[in-house]
């Protein structure tokens, strides 16, 4: 017989948020939460053009021309940044840009690594990268429902300094 806790670790299987469904206690209450974050649709997204430029520093500056975003998982070179003012506001990193294609007309679409930010209505977001291993975090909410899609980062190569 399926109960509650299951049904609540179904939920986030899904990609729905445990804080959600924490505070339902019935089986409806968890079965209609999972008919609405069924219903948000993941994200897509595509490197930056080259020729853009974030904080002073060019695209060409922080990536390869062969960064590929597919499946889940990103691929591609991440160049050292070590001068500008990308690097006076964050420090040197490996840096990647990258624009967010939303299906769902979110209420707010969120990306990071170790935290997250809020994009702006651009959909575009420049990001360290330190460690391939922790994935790119995109937390969608819509109508009061999270769900959280994650990028794996290990076709990544960080050029050397």
């Amino acid at each position: 017989m399926t109960d509650v806790k299951a049904l609540k670790k179904l939920y986030v299987a899904q990609g729905g948020s445990a804080e959600d469904v924490a505070s339902l206690n019935t089986i409806a209450e968890v079965i209609s939460a999972m008919a609405d974050v069924t219903g948000v649709k993941n994200v897509s997204a595509v490197p930056c053009p080259q020729s853009n430029t974030y904080w002073g520093t060019d695209v060409s500056d922080m990536q390869g021309t062969d960064i590929v975003v597919g499946d889940g998982i990103i691929s591609g070179t991440l160049k050292y940044v070590a001068s500008g003012t990308l690097v006076t506001d964050w420090k040197s990193h490996h840096f990647i840009a990258l624009k967010f294609i939303d299906p769902n007309g979110a209420d707010e679409v969120k990306v990071g690594i170790k935290g997250s930010v809020a994009l702006d209505p651009d959909m575009e977001a420049v990001i360290a990268v330190e460690d391939l291993s922790a994935p790119l975090k995109v937390v969608i909410t819509k109508n009061g429902i999270t769900k959280t899609q994650e990028f794996n980062l290990g076709g990544l190569t960080l050029a050397d300094a």
